[in-house]
């Protein structure tokens, strides 16, 4: 599938330590979800969670379904867990505010990096109010 704009567009970097920091604070937060809290198999770790190196790489990880509960992938600062053994509905996190829970199949790729750019610009506020 042909990619829109420039992948180097699409890449963010972060310091590990930033990333490590992040990884603690989403596994917290997702041990809050009343459906993640109780992934068992695999257990909800910091293993759970899987650094997506480009947007392109990120929305086909999600796209492919059937992941376990608590599966987490992450661009950036930006997380998806998922909320359903097997299914594709994702808990989204940006930094420490969990905001949103959407279903990927319903994107085609332009759509979700669509999607990811307004929840990236996004204040606070509006991502909590679900007006990005």
């Amino acid at each position: 599938m042909p990619v829109s704009g420039n992948m180097e567009e699409l890449r963010i970097e972060a310091k590990e330590s930033d990333e490590q920091y992040l990884i603690e604070k989403w596994l917290k937060i997702g041990k809050r979800n009343p459906w993640i809290r109780n992934a068992c198999d695999p257990p909800f770790t910091k293993e759970s969670f899987y650094r997506c190196e480009t947007l392109e790489d990120l929305y086909y990880e999600l796209i492919k379904g059937n992941w376990c509960l608590a599966q987490a992938f992450y661009f950036g600062n930006i997380a998806f867990i998922n909320q359903v053994d097997g299914g594709d509905e994702w808990l989204v996190i940006r930094n420490e505010l969990p905001f949103e829970s959407i279903t990927v199949k319903y994107f085609n790729f332009d759509k979700f990096v669509d999607f990811h750019n307004r929840i990236r610009k996004a204040n606070d506020k509006t991502l909590k109010k679900l007006e990005y």
